[in-house]
């Protein structure tokens, strides 16, 4: 049976059954281009009869499209086309009933799937084989091979996602009629009791974030260069693991925290941890030299892994690692037994965009993002990223802004050097600002958007002064102590002065 004729039986089928739920077919440009792409193929010498058979088919789904047909009328028509095995079969499909309308959407939904694959495989083909022509001849062109192999990946990659319609973007379906209310009920009262967060590591930054990181949440770190970015970014990391155990993991799949490193070596990231879980939990900045490698091992293991995590750092060239290269590497630690669970990229829009939307200044970084985000979104999983905050802030410390105040000023007003459209991305993010009072130095954090808080927050909640030790070492995390941090100036201002009649 020729394949493209079975596909057009299939099509006819697939428009049919989607007319008896009276909807109106979001797939029709699905259908009009696979049947155009048809129409053009060669066949093969001898298969006149086929060809015939293909254009008669092309005419009906054309009618079918312009005019509902009933069964009987359908029937009738390609009973007329087609020899007695292909109708045979054909009318077996069509002939089928379903109990409800739950089961004949699933077999809507089954068919577009079928018919979509199709048009891929189709279109590629047509496409390769144009690509393979042109780079063979040798043609001039404005573009070097290079350019031109990424345009046609590109192109590939738009006819991958265009015609996927409704059924592979859909990443959870509630139907009201059939149990939805207690599914979605459920879920509602599972999210009112706060549990379902990965707390961070300070009390009064996780009241900035109703409770700390959500499952499928962006959320991004941004501030001047030399700011701690990379510093607060380790935290999360460490916080995660230190303080929580993996929110709903899949029985026989390992719970898994995947970082990737673009600027420091590993050896530097990893001591900023040793240290920094010894100042929480002993208040010492350690020397290395004081502890064997055996020491480090076990001090690091016995509270990175504590509550079940699978953790996995990579350092990367970021000229070289692309949306695509993260995707695969997820995929391939997947096939290995892993679940993501959190995702984070230091720095994330430093990676190439090759494959990106290009445009406008900083449209390349913006896709970047969303596709990512996306790709990590549909896998519950948190993705975490500092960016860098454009130098219109640091015009603004030189105009006499105090730096305990530039978080606050520049919230939600998208000032990051990349794109000033990357904030419209974002579920949550911050801006912060090292600063200097009184001779002991300060980190402010402004919280800026978060699209997906449970409730609104109190605005005085949405900043915070973290101070740094006097000893030189990471800001301790303070869950299990007395919560540190102020709201506001006055509040560190009074505590300096009272501190300093102490000590008097």
């Amino acid at each position: 049976m020729n394949k493209d004729n079975t596909i057009l039986l299939t099509i006819i089928t697939l428009l049919y059954r989607n007319s008896l739920i009276k909807s109106d077919s979001s797939y029709t440009d699905l259908v009009n281009d696979l049947i155009d792409l048809i129409s053009k193929a060669k066949v093969g010498y001898g298969d006149d009869n086929a060809l015939v058979i293909r254009n008669s088919l092309i005419e009906l789904i054309r009618n079918i499209i312009e005019e509902n047909q009933d069964k009987s009328a359908i029937l009738m028509s390609v009973r007329s086309i087609v020899d007695d095995d292909m109708y045979s079969v054909f009318a077996k499909g069509i002939e089928e009933e379903y109990d409800n309308d739950s089961l004949l959407i699933n077999s809507i939904n089954n068919l577009l799937n079928f018919v979509n694959e199709y048009y891929v495989a189709k279109k590629s083909q047509s496409l390769l084989s144009k690509a393979g022509m042109h780079l063979k001849s040798n043609r001039e062109s404005s573009t070097s091979p290079r350019e031109y192999v990424q345009e046609v990946i590109n192109e590939l990659e738009e006819i991958v996602m265009s015609k996927s319609g409704d059924v592979d973007g859909i990443t959870e379906t509630i139907d009201l009629v059939n149990d939805g209310f207690d599914t979605i009920v459920d879920a509602m009262k599972e999210d009112s009791k706060g549990e379902n967060v990965y707390r961070l590591g300070w009390g009064k930054y996780n009241d900035t974030l109703q409770g700390g990181l959500r499952p499928g949440e962006y959320f991004n770190i941004s501030a001047l260069s030399h700011n701690n970015k990379t510093g607060i970014f380790d935290t999360h990391i460490v916080a995660i693991a230190y303080y929580n155990k993996p929110i709903k993991p899949i029985e026989g799949k390992k719970p898994t925290i995947l970082v990737f490193k673009t600027e420091d070596e590993l050896s530097k990231t990893f001591t900023f941890m040793f240290k920094l879980l010894k100042m929480t939990e002993e208040g010492i900045n350690p020397n290395l030299k004081d502890y064997t490698r055996e020491d480090v091992k076990k001090f690091l293991a016995d509270r990175l892994l504590r509550n079940g995590w699978n953790i996995i750092f990579h350092n990367t060239d970021p000229s070289m690692l692309t949306y695509r290269s993260v995707m695969k590497r997820v995929y391939d630690l997947e096939a290995k037994g892993h679940e993501i669970k959190v995702c984070g990229i230091d720095y994330l829009t430093k990676m190439s965009t090759v494959g990106c939307t290009m445009g406008p200044h900083g449209t390349d970084k913006r896709d970047l993002v969303k596709r990512l985000m996306t790709f990590f979104k549909a896998r519950n999983c948190v993705i975490m990223s500092p960016s860098q905050t454009n130098t219109a802030a640091n015009n603004l410390l030189e105009d006499g802004i105090e730096p305990y105040e530039l978080p606050k000023i520049i919230a939600e007003r998208g000032m990051y050097a990349d794109s000033r459209q990357l904030h419209q991305e974002f579920d949550l993010s911050t801006q912060q600002q090292k600063f200097v009072k009184g001779g002991k130095p300060y980190l402010a954090i402004m919280r800026e958007k978060h699209r997906t808080a449970p409730e609104i927050l109190e605005e005085h909640k949405k900043y915070l002064i973290l101070p740094f030790p006097s000893n030189g070492g990471p800001i301790p995390m303070d869950l299990d102590t007395k919560p540190i941090g102020y709201r506001n100036l006055d509040q560190l201002m009074k505590h300096a002065n009272e501190s300093n009649s102490m000590i008097k």
